[in-house]
């Protein structure tokens, strides 16, 4: 009998850091994961029924996230950008706005749209919290505050009317601290969380954020 609090390994790579980025489905039994730069899923419970997205390409590919009612995912490819795929792997479509690259999808609670962390301008350089329809349209640019941080993940707040990113902030020339910012879906409003645990003046940062009840 396996002691309370005990984890075990479900999964495993070809190397120790070949195995990331898990997501539990809505219903809670089925994971999906980044192995070895492709996607596979199996049962959150045993880790058994291991299955590979047959996507037509090779990774690598990332952040993969599982729309409300569990039949899509949206991830993203390192190169190619965003993709959104049926649960079984197959009927995988790539949302391509022109001239938009884009990484880290999260779906909004309803399902109607995902937020992602976009790039335009020569080389994408141009880091913004965008929106896009899972057809790929309607493109939005939400926000684009100086020191966006391209590698955190956008979160939904549970009622899908804002977003939760993070900034980058330089303490001084060797450090720099991160910070929280929500904004209103229409863009409108943007306004910094204040953390009183965290100073100001202390380096520190995010791997990755979200917004539960």
């Amino acid at each position: 009998m396996r002691p309370k609090g005990q984890g075990r390994q479900l999964a495993q790579g070809r190397c120790g850091l070949c195995v990331k980025d898990p997501a539990w489905s809505p219903d809670g039994r089925t994971i999906v994961f980044v192995r070895d730069r492709t996607l596979f899923t199996m049962r959150a419970a045993t880790g058994t029924r291991l299955r590979e997205l047959n996507l037509w390409r090779r990774g690598p590919f990332g952040s993969p996230d599982w729309s409300p009612d569990g039949r899509r995912i949206a991830f993203h490819h390192a190169t190619a950008g965003l993709y959104v795929v049926r649960a079984d792997g197959r009927g995988a479509r790539r949302l391509k706005p022109p001239g938009v690259c884009g990484r880290l999808p999260r779906w909004s609670p309803d399902g109607k749209q995902i937020a992602f962390i976009g790039f335009d301008g020569v080389g994408c350089r141009n880091h913004a919290v965008m929106v896009i329809r899972p057809n790929g349209k309607g493109l939005r640019v939400i926000v684009r505050p100086p020191g966006l941080d391209a590698d955190v993940n956008p979160a939904w707040s549970p009622d899908g009317r804002h977003l939760l990113f993070v900034v980058g902030r330089a303490i001084s020339r060797e450090l720099s601290a991160s910070e929280l910012w929500v904004v209103s879906l229409n863009g409108r409003t943007v306004r910094r969380i204040e953390i009183p645990e965290l100073p100001r003046d202390v380096p520190w940062g995010f791997n990755g954020v979200d917004w539960t009840r």
